[in-house]
């Protein structure tokens, strides 16, 4: 569940990475970004929105270098 709407943006900027992170098993630079782009432009509220707001952003943000960090 995000955080509930009350939160800060950092608190639901977290609850994102969190979940793309659980989504994709590895923590992916474009992460950041599209994190902070859902909690303080779009204010996401679920999964299904994140994730496709994820592939739409892996789609127009390649990976520039090739590393990966895998937990």
């Amino acid at each position: 569940m995000p955080p509930e709407k009350k939160s800060s943006r950092q608190d639901l900027r977290v609850w994102c990475i969190e979940q793309l992170i659980r989504y994709e098993g590895l923590l992916d630079n474009r992460m950041y970004e599209c994190a902070d782009h859902a909690a303080s432009v779009l204010n996401v509220d679920t999964k299904e929105t994140l994730y496709t707001l994820w592939s739409d952003w892996k789609l127009r943000n390649p990976v520039r270098d090739h590393q990966n960090n895998r937990m």
